[in-house]
């Protein structure tokens, strides 16, 4: 707890590092330096997190991670009014990526049983995809309604200017070169 620094994402993947190590029936002694490997600094814990996406995930989560990224942060460059993501529209983003013209195919007006299940499995997707660089806020406020109600927020205020750095952004281009920024905004 003391190698965290009031960091949330550190415990998140010191627990997962001990959930996997638990399931793969490790020794307490090996448990124990596989908590210690992991890096106190902010930065270096997340060039660890993005690495491990990189180099474990299957091209395609790979990419959808890389992309949920460059949406968010592209998201954080518009007016101030507009720098949520809603959760709802991110959850599109693989039928998206399948067919411009998806969209035609939802039954409309969908049912709120249909959303529920959309904003839970969209949930899921980002969470395997970014591990821990994204978080859902929820906000039980009845004028944003169920569309706008969950939103996609950078974990950290400090991942900005890891994202940024000129090696991260080259693997964020290079995922989503062609990617129609606009056409799924």
């Amino acid at each position: 707890v003391n190698k965290a620094e009031g960091v949330f994402l550190w415990v998140s993947l010191a627990l997962k590092t001990v959930e996997q190590g638990v399931l793969a029936e490790d020794r307490m002694e090996d448990l124990e330096k596989k908590i210690d490997f992991l890096p106190n600094e902010v930065k270096a814990l997340f060039q660890v997190i993005f690495d491990s996406i990189e180099k474990t995930s299957h091209p395609i989560d790979f990419r959808r991670a890389m992309t949920f990224l460059a949406i968010v942060l592209e998201t954080l460059k518009g007016p101030f009014i507009f720098r949520e993501s809603p959760l709802l529209r991110l959850s599109f983003l693989d039928d998206f990526n399948y067919g411009a013209n998806f969209a035609a195919t939802i039954p409309t007006p969908p049912s709120t049983d249909d959303i529920e299940k959309r904003l839970k499995w969209g949930q899921k997707r980002l969470n395997s995809s970014c591990r821990g660089f994204l978080s859902v806020v929820s906000r039980q406020d009845k004028a944003r309604g169920l569309f706008r109600r969950d939103s996609v927020v950078l974990t950290h205020r400090s991942l900005v200017e890891f994202l940024e750095k000129p090696d991260v952004q080259a693997n964020i281009e290079k995922c989503t070169r062609g990617f129609d920024f606009h056409g799924f905004a």
